[in-house]
């Protein structure tokens, strides 16, 4: 059951940063999480009007997981930002879709999709890789 929310996070967050990043070439920080009741939320953390900063869009992001949580509203949650990081067999820092995912389960993920800005804005997209993260929802 775990996976399988992890996994439904995952296909959600990912699809809309590559939406955000051929539309708009970049994205603020977002989250989603599942309800008690299986259904997907999204959560902001701002209007949009505003323009704070990615480390303040994340710790907001993150309160108001772990307030949902709190109140036992969510199963799972998923945070994406960008990030630079190596990719595995690199040398280079690239960026990259970060994905943090956690489940009240226990289990705990952190994926990257690496991604570079091509000629006339063309994204192209390296491997996927992942591992695990230290819990910051559901502590």
């Amino acid at each position: 059951m775990a996976q399988s929310d992890l996994k439904e996070l995952l296909n959600t967050l990912i699809p809309f940063a590559q939406q955000m990043l051929a539309k708009q070439g970049d994205y603020y920080p977002f989250a989603t999480s599942i309800g008690l009741d299986g259904e997907i939320a999204h959560i902001a953390s701002f209007d949009g009007n505003e323009q704070p900063s990615y480390p303040h869009v994340i710790e907001q992001l993150t309160r108001i997981i772990q307030n949902k949580i709190s109140q036992g509203e969510i199963k799972a949650a998923g945070i994406c930002y960008d990030i630079r990081t190596i990719p595995p067999g690199q040398k280079k820092k690239s960026n990259a879709i970060f994905i943090g995912l956690e489940h009240r389960s226990g289990d705990a993920l952190e994926v990257c999709l690496p991604y570079k800005k091509g000629f006339l804005g063309k994204i192209s997209y390296g491997k996927v890789f992942a591992g695990i993260r230290d819990r910051q929802f559901f502590v």
